[in-house]
């Protein structure tokens, strides 16, 4: 058992609503955080509707509400022993081209978010005694600078790196932490953000519910970072050994080829923009 009581951001889409569910099935409750409280609540009664969880939902925009208010609100009345930062979203294109205001609030969401609802969780149950769990959300894209997702690469490079340093701190507290760095996922957020099928299926994206398994059975493995399917792991094995300059070069040419002739100012993402 990972946790009893799982606080999850982003819960209302993609990888955020497909690890509630996992996680009710396996007798773990969950608290989701979203923007949207139509789709949280959707989420809540698909849940509940099965019987085996209990399911609460708090509607709110990570980057704009007070977090250690929300975290203390949360905290008075359910004892959380698993965070989930999963909450997240990415550009792509030209950096110049880009809103330089959303481009800010990606690093607000995928970085400051994060850290600071982790200080408040492990800050919270060193206090009572350690013991606990935190699952951060990074990508492959961690791994290696990409062109044309300059921000979201480094974002996301942010996370592996801070979770991996806290990992080994936390050990002392009996506190675990894990990594997960998806490559390509197909999920209702990436379709609504106008990624074509096409790109799915040259891309080879894992369905979320297939992501979520692996996930779900490397973390009871305690692996960290751990990185969803053979061939994404393959491929983070490979970069590491080239040749950053290189490594960068291919990814320029094969984004802009991919992406940037047919869709200059896409957004895709890991998780729940908010």
């Amino acid at each position: 058992m990972i946790g009893k009581l799982a606080l999850i951001t982003g819960g209302s889409y993609g990888i955020g609503e497909a690890l509630a569910k996992k996680f009710s099935e396996n007798s773990i409750d969950v608290i989701l955080i979203a923007r949207s409280e139509e789709k949280l609540l959707q989420v809540k009664s698909e849940i509940e509707a099965k019987g085996k969880g209990k399911v609460w939902v708090y509607p709110a925009d990570l980057t704009k509400v007070n977090l250690a208010e929300l975290y203390e609100e949360i905290s008075r009345q359910h004892d959380v022993d698993l965070l989930v930062n999963n909450a997240g979203f990415g550009t792509i294109g030209y950096f110049h081209t880009l809103d330089t205001k959303k481009e800010i609030q990606m690093i607000e969401l995928n970085v400051r978010v994060l850290v600071e609802l982790t200080s408040y969780f492990v800050k919270d149950r060193i206090r009572k005694g350690g013991g606990g769990c935190i699952i951060n959300l990074s990508s492959l894209a961690g791994f290696f600078p990409i062109p044309f997702f300059a921000t979201y690469s480094a974002t996301k490079a942010f996370v592996l790196s801070f979770s991996e340093a806290i990992r080994r701190e936390l050990e002392d507290y009996n506190i675990k932490v894990f990594t997960v760095c998806p490559g390509g996922v197909k999920t209702e957020f990436q379709k609504r953000a106008g990624v074509s099928e096409g790109i799915y299926r040259f891309q080879n994206y894992m369905a979320v519910e297939d992501a979520v398994n692996l996930i779900w059975d490397g973390i009871l493995k305690g692996k960290s970072p751990l990185i969803p399917g053979d061939a994404n792991s393959i491929y983070r094995a490979i970069v590491r050994i080239l040749p950053i300059s290189f490594v960068t070069k291919m990814a320029k040419l094969f984004m802009k080829k991919t992406f940037i002739k047919s869709n200059k100012n896409s957004i895709s993402s890991g998780g729940e923009n908010m």
